[in-house]
């Protein structure tokens, strides 16, 4: 890879860490969801959180994004969608009962 291209694809890891500190900064509850495409459980899981009046969090989508797929990783989970209550995860798949502790 010559250098221009390199330092396009540092522009954009930089463009995308920016977009994902605007993203935490406008999630006020501290929710985040690591969810992947034509998952069930994280369509329940959205579902569910939006019929307890909880749709302010940070969705992550794991099938889109890499380094989303390597911090759902770290968590030490693998069923999806894992649910994040500021840094800590108190869900990993469709728990609604788990899911009601969040409701205010």
């Amino acid at each position: 890879m010559d250098m221009l291209g390199k330092s396009m694809l540092d522009t954009l890891g930089f463009l995308s860490e920016i977009g994902e500190a605007i993203e935490e900064k406008n999630n006020h509850s501290g929710v985040v969801i690591y969810t992947k495409n034509n998952c069930a459980q994280c369509k329940m899981t959205k579902l569910h959180l939006a019929n307890l009046g909880i749709t302010d969090y940070t969705e992550r989508n794991t099938d889109t994004n890499e380094r989303y797929l390597e911090q759902a990783k770290a968590t030490g989970y693998t069923s999806m969608p894992i649910v994040v209550l500021n840094g800590e995860v108190i869900a990993s798949g469709f728990q609604p009962d788990k899911l009601n502790e969040l409701e205010a």
